[in-house]
């Protein structure tokens, strides 16, 4: 094996089981040395690079020496090779400075071809196959991704002028999550992929190809041919056969359980197109539908069904640059137990100017949820209304044309109850109302955690900049409590982070965020904290410039008073 020097010494770098080279003997007699074969068994890489820049791999000795050039003109030897196998290749990379950590297990490689090693290009490659148990990825913006048992096998006489291709692409499980939200959770991709090469004028022209992502199975046809730094493309995408069963494969709280058994109907009509040049800032013309009419979907074991889905929504540009994206959102609604919710959105000039319009209305009583869907460990009650409307442009904002920006309406959250097995006591909610302006937003709120209760009113100022531009949002709150016990909030299980990557967080201290001033007016009957009891705890505190401030605290404990000031 190689090992790493200094920082990293006694760190394995590389290290190779097993190599096996087949050598044509009577090729050693000649100028052409021909090795039928390379293999290689259960190899493992290890690059590292630490947090002041310094990799691993950097281990040759410096030799500031001049060494005369050889001339090799007159005897120039060969070097054929027919075949490279690859087994059970293990790899890890650890880029501490960006915190990304990306992951190989188990590749197994064969490769087959005129692999001359001063000619060979993808022309001489005949077969490929790869293979992977897992392959995991993550990074500092919470992205992360696994693929379990991936495989794919390539086929065809590339070396021909027009080469024929055929690909087939499996992996078992892929699974995407950002900040914790599953995007896809274990699921399934094939491929079948047909591709008639023109190497000479690097136009690769796709015949009848398929891509399945679980249940919904696409063709696509068309051509990509790169000229220079242009890319040229016109490919269609069609879902001929698809279905809303098949849409409903791709969340993954439905998927996991019970897909097979679940009821639906409805229309689903779902294509892409792409077509023009693509280069610089300049996007090709591409128009995406998915549309979804009168769908529902049952449980046979539950008693209610989500009904009236509906969903209309169109991506398209014209040509040019991203600037000329529109994102409509027609409809986007179903009915829930009775009670309808839609959505509707459209956005446009994403770049120079952002225009959007969004409305939001309807109700979403949460204890008929567990009435459609399957909730495990968890009950939920309690309704969410939303009567909310929002319309302008980002330069409105910008400019402080508040008259021109159009926001009017309020979320209501009422008898809202969250219990859970793994918490030791329940989230009640009795009201929480956000009454929205074009300038303000009125917050009226109070809610218990086990014993504790909070009640919290005022107002925010400039919410639209902090949210379209997080830019600061002020604040002036009364935040009020008659019983605060710490010791049971602070007592509940420690909520487990899900597994999304080998990746770690090392703790940090409470930050305050640098575009947040509030101001707030504290009062608390009682607070428990340890074996300390704190009575008539009240005062102001102001939060700015990521800085804490305490004006005029005061409060009785132990038999005493105190009052404190200072940040």
């Amino acid at each position: 094996g190689i090992i790493g020097k200094d920082n990293f010494s006694g760190d394995t770098l590389a290290d190779v089981g097993e190599l096996t080279v087949v050598v044509n003997l009577s090729s050693l007699l000649s100028d052409s040395y021909q090795i039928n074969k390379v293999q290689i068994k259960d190899a493992y890489l290890n690059a590292v690079v630490d947090t002041l820049g310094r990799a691993n791999w950097d281990i040759m000795a410096s030799d500031s020496t001049e060494v005369a050039e050889e001339d090799t003109s007159s005897s120039a030897v060969k070097l054929a090779l027919e075949k490279i196998s690859v087994e059970n290749l293990n790899v890890k990379y650890n880029d501490m400075p960006s915190r990304m950590l990306a992951a190989l297990e188990k590749v197994d490689l064969n490769m087959k071809g005129d692999l001359d090693l001063s000619l060979t290009t993808l022309a001489n490659i005949d077969e490929l196959t790869v293979k992977a148990g897992k392959i995991g990825y993550a990074d500092s913006s919470k992205l992360a991704a696994n693929v379990e048992n991936f495989n794919i096998e390539m086929s065809g006489k590339l070396s021909d002028a027009v080469s024929k291709i055929k690909s087939e692409l499996g992996i078992e499980k892929v699974s995407v999550r950002q900040s914790g939200i599953p995007y896809l959770s274990e699921a399934n991709v094939k491929a079948d992929i047909n591709v008639e090469a023109d190497l000479d004028n690097n136009k690769y022209t796709f015949g009848q190809n398929n891509i399945s992502l679980n249940e919904i199975s696409a063709s696509f046809d068309g051509f990509v041919q790169l000229i220079d730094t242009v890319i040229d493309m016109d490919i269609k995408l069609a879902t001929p056969n698809i279905e809303f069963k098949h849409i409903l494969s791709l969340i993954p709280a439905i998927y996991a359980k019970d897909f097979e058994s679940i009821q639906t109907s409805g229309k689903v009509n779902l294509n892409a197109e792409a077509k023009g040049k693509m280069y610089g800032d300049v996007l090709p013309a591409f128009d995406v539908n998915l549309g979804i009419s009168d769908a529902m979907f049952k449980y046979p074991d539950l008693p209610s069904a989500l009904k009236d889905i509906n969903v209309a929504i169109n991506a398209k540009n014209d040509g040019g640059t991203a600037d000329n994206i529109t994102v409509d959102i027609n409809k986007l609604g179903f009915n829930l137990a009775g009670n309808p919710f839609n959505i509707t959105a459209k956005l446009k000039r994403l770049i120079s100017d952002p225009d959007f319009a969004f409305s939001a209305k309807g109700l979403i009583d949460f204890q008929k949820i567990s009435e459609v869907v399957h909730i495990d460990d968890a009950k939920l009650q309690g309704k969410l209304s939303a009567d909310l409307d929002a319309a302008g442009l980002m330069s409105y904002v910008e400019k402080e044309q508040f008259d021109k920006f159009k926001v009017d309406g309020a979320l209501g959250l009422s008898d809202f109850v969250l219990t859970m097995k793994d918490l030791e006591y329940n989230v009640e909610i009795g009201k929480a109302n956000l009454d929205f302006t074009t300038q303000n937003v009125g917050l009226d709120a109070n809610l218990k955690l086990g014993k504790s209760d909070l009640a919290v009113t005022g107002k925010l100022t400039h919410f639209l900049q902090y949210v379209l531009r997080s830019e600061e949002i002020q604040g002036e709150l009364a935040v009020n409590s008659s019983y605060m016990n710490i010791n049971e909030l602070m007592g509940a299980p420690e909520e487990k982070e899900l597994e999304e990557a080998p990746v770690t967080e090392s703790e940090s201290p409470l930050v305050i965020p640098n575009n947040i001033d509030f101001k707030m007016n504290v009062g608390m009957n009682k607070i428990i904290y340890d074996k300390i009891e704190i009575d008539n705890f009240k005062g102001n505190i102001s939060l700015k410039n990521a800085v804490a401030k305490l004006n005029s605290l005061s409060a009785n404990t132990m038999g005493g008073s105190f009052t404190a000031s200072g940040e």
